[in-house]
């Protein structure tokens, strides 16, 4: 009979009272072994950076801090649980696919019922992250899902990027300025008729002919008198424009009356 590895966490939690008893918690189930702890937000960084793990459990602010910001430096496949004293954050934690929020203190038969959804299921072959610098420029690239992860190029490094985390993309001459929910804007050679015939097509959306949208990370929308749209995005100080002809589409998606 072939023995199923322990899942290994990180916790991160800036109060250490709440640390402990979480760890006590999860101490009790044996399929859990704990692989690091970290209390502020730049150490939860190099733990993200430098530990193997499958899943974190993480307060929603560390002294002060969101945690959001740390998302994207999750390695892809990790998945992600959010244990804090208010509910401020359920809704923006489930946009991001949180696996679960618990509320503090977490009740033994809640967190139990997390963990159940942490057992391993039936092998499922995972597509690859996507690398756009290995794709030729030519290339149809798949037909994206919201869970599907990119691999780009940020300076002289590389990013795993979830898709769901990708914000707005504009056209810029032969390339595309990506933004996400967090970290710098990348600069990628690709067109927009690329982007519009690879993105998930629920998520996203070509507002303009240079620029496309995540409609998951809309704030506000509002229709100028000269027909045009303008749309809020999460960490974009300034409203995008939609053209005018784009409108019926916008409403139909965001069911506005």
């Amino acid at each position: 009979m072939s023995v199923v590895p322990a899942l290994r966490y990180l916790s991160f939690e800036s109060n250490l009272v709440d640390r402990a008893v979480l760890r006590h918690q999860l101490a009790a189930h044996s399929s859990l072994v704990c692989v690091g702890e970290a209390g502020t937000i730049a150490s939860a960084r190099d733990l993200l950076a430098e530990a193997d793990y499958d899943v974190v459990f993480l307060d929603t602010d560390l002294h002060g801090v969101g945690t959001f910001e740390l998302l994207p430096h999750l390695r892809p496949g990790a998945r992600f649980v959010f244990v804090s004293r208010t509910q401020s954050q359920v809704v923006r934690a489930f946009e991001v696919n949180a696996l679960d929020f618990l509320l503090k203190p977490v009740a033994v038969a809640r967190l139990a019922n997390t963990l159940r959804r942490l057992e391993p299921e039936p092998t499922v072959r995972r597509p690859a992250p996507l690398d756009l610098d290995a794709e030729p420029m030519g290339a149809s690239a798949r037909r994206l899902k919201a869970g599907d992860v990119l691999r780009v190029r940020s300076g002289h490094a590389y990013r795993f990027a979830p898709v769901q985390q990708i914000v707005l993309i504009r056209a810029q001459d032969n390339y595309s300025e990506v933004r996400f929910v967090s970290g710098p804007r990348t600069m990628i050679r690709r067109t927009m008729k690329f982007w519009e015939n690879t993105l998930p097509e629920e998520l996203f959306l070509r507002i303009h002919r240079t620029q496309i949208v995540n409609l998951g990370h809309l704030t506000t929308c509002r229709r100028h008198r000269d027909g045009h749209a303008l749309l809020g995005l999460e960490g974009v100080s300034d409203p995008v424009t939609a053209s005018c002809h784009r409108w019926t589409e916008i409403r139909s998606r965001l069911r506005i009356s």
